[in-house]
């Protein structure tokens, strides 16, 4: 059994270049791209956001996340905006 969750841990921390290699994201104004070794899914995107009342941070959401979600940008990207 420990083996097979080393092997699962191996495997999710294989790189994702399909995520954002053919989208519109890169070339958004919204988009804050993370270099990460491993993933693209650490991006965020600026479009949104919610404020901390109590520090005034401003956390955004993950901007695969925001391309998954229809209330947000979705599929198609409809908060695109070119750089």
């Amino acid at each position: 059994m420990r083996v097979l969750s080393l092997f699962m841990v191996r495997i999710s921390l294989r790189p994702d270049t399909k995520l954002f290699s053919n989208s519109p994201c890169k070339q958004c104004m919204y988009f804050e791209p993370r270099n990460h070794p491993f993933t693209d899914r650490l991006s965020k995107c600026r479009r949104f956001g919610e404020i901390d009342p109590e520090s005034g941070r401003v956390s955004y959401e993950y901007a695969d996340l925001c391309r998954k979600n229809e209330q947000k940008c979705g599929p198609v990207g409809k908060y695109f905006e070119s750089k």
